[in-house]
């Protein structure tokens, strides 16, 4: 299954200093978002799947599930909007169904920031979108 890494999300959060919990977030572009916050990016590797999904506690209910964990780390770590990976069935099962029903749930305050991500790999497909059909993008000469 490939995956189309989506863009970035700036936000603007609002969060407790001492404890950083997190009270509510606006996409930067909403006109509600206070005026005098500086935007932040919620990066999809990093925002997302590092922090929300590879580290909820259902990957750790099998040892397979631990492995597949870290594989899809490896996977993501160094790419940018714009890029595709590709995974295996297994790896994108196992990666739906945690993106779908997480044990730990997602943050009320920012559920709805998440959509283009969660469409991202809700919307994987089993044909590399950068191949047209016919032409297959060629790798860059330091690949």
């Amino acid at each position: 299954m490939y995956i189309k890494i989506p863009q970035d999300i700036s936000l603007i959060v609002l969060g407790n200093a001492q404890t950083g919990e997190v009270i509510d977030v606006w996409e930067a572009h909403d006109p509600d978002a206070p005026k005098d916050a500086k935007p932040q990016e919620f990066e999809f590797y990093r925002g997302f799947l590092r922090r929300n999904i590879l580290n909820d506690p259902s990957w750790g209910e099998s040892m397979d599930g631990i492995f597949c964990a870290q594989e899809l780390r490896g996977v993501f770590a160094d790419k940018q909007p714009g890029d595709v990976v590709k995974l295996t069935k297994d790896q994108y099962d196992r990666l739906l169904k945690v993106v779908k029903n997480p044990r730990k749930g997602y943050n009320p305050a920012i559920f709805s920031v998440l959509v283009p991500y969660l469409r991202a790999i809700e919307g994987a497909t089993d044909k590399d979108p950068q191949v047209d059909g016919k032409t297959e993008v060629q790798p860059s000469a330091s690949a």
